[in-house]
């Protein structure tokens, strides 16, 4: 994974295109996605078209004032960088941090990804509430 995004940061062209099955799979976790959101209405995109990192956590920065849903809003921390799915406003401050997947089980990954999430978002000054893991948000099955 650190190559991975290494590359997408400093090399993307190198990246191979992804195949017809990957692809689908790509296509159908979009549309999870796309579902998701409409659980969180009236968010704010985040980034939409933004490569640049820094741009989309400035973005991310001042959408986080506008007590909003956020979709793939992105913060650093310590050397982390992570991109929610949904972090969704709950009051006091506090956000709900939900991970959207388009699988029927929470697998171990998910949860390491969530509390890494978590780590680089508190740590980054914001205060997560709850983490939700997506396979199990009402509607997503």
């Amino acid at each position: 994974m650190p190559k991975l995004l290494w590359h997408a940061y400093n090399a993307k062209h190198l990246i191979p295109e992804a195949g017809a099955q990957q692809q689908a799979v790509f296509d159908q976790g979009h549309e999870v996605g796309k579902r998701a959101k409409k659980l969180f209405p009236g968010g704010i995109e985040i980034g939409k078209g933004i490569d640049d990192f820094d741009e989309i956590l400035a973005a991310s920065k001042q959408g986080r004032q506008a007590t909003r849903p956020l979709y793939e809003a992105a913060f650093a921390f310590n050397g982390g960088y992570a991109r929610a799915d949904i972090l969704n406003p709950v009051g006091n401050d506090q956000w709900d941090l939900i991970e959207v997947k388009s699988t029927t089980t929470v697998k171990d990954i998910h949860l390491h990804d969530l509390a890494f999430q978590a780590y680089v978002f508190n740590g980054a000054g914001l205060k997560i509430r709850r983490w939700h893991p997506g396979p199990h948000q009402p509607g997503l099955r």
